[in-house]
């Protein structure tokens, strides 16, 4: 829901768009513009399973290196590992920018706990927004971020 309400904001302001995510499958869609491509990106999200072997931080390091300096990743996960942020800050300092959405699972019931994750996000300068159960999504994706990041 998240991914599908990001990617509609910036599809309305002609940005290019594009997906990556690993799960049973991998599901990658190029990132490009236009209502075509918003159809893309919305049917390979509908496939998204998240079940899978490897670690957020990895995908996060393993396919962030085909981005260019001033490209911008928005990493998505409810994964509570601080590892993904280390990952977005190396990313961030070859010129890509970084931006986190934490989906917090313990609003969700999970035991997990994520102040680490959210520890390092901050000390990183990573802008972050952070959903919570029955959050309204157009009002914590529109509000400034939790950690506003280092321009």
């Amino acid at each position: 829901t998240v991914a599908a309400s990001l990617a509609r904001y910036f599809f309305q302001r002609n940005r290019a768009v594009g997906m990556n995510s690993r799960g049973r499958t991998r599901e990658f869609v190029q990132a490009d513009r236009g209502e075509r491509q918003l159809n893309k990106f919305l049917e390979a999200l509908a496939v998204v399973d998240a079940v899978g072997e490897l670690p957020f931080a990895d995908l996060v390091v393993t396919d962030g290196v085909r981005l260019n300096r001033n490209d911008t990743l928005v990493a998505i996960s409810s994964d509570h590992s601080p590892e993904w942020a280390a990952a977005l800050q190396m990313l961030q300092r070859r010129g890509v920018n970084s931006i986190a959405v934490v989906v917090d699972g313990s609003t969700f019931g999970s035991p997990r706990d994520y102040a680490p994750l959210l520890g390092e996000l901050s000390s990183a300068g990573i802008a972050t927004y952070r959903v919570r159960r029955n959050d309204a999504l157009d009002r914590v994706l529109s509000d400034s971020p939790e950690f506003p990041g280092r321009r």
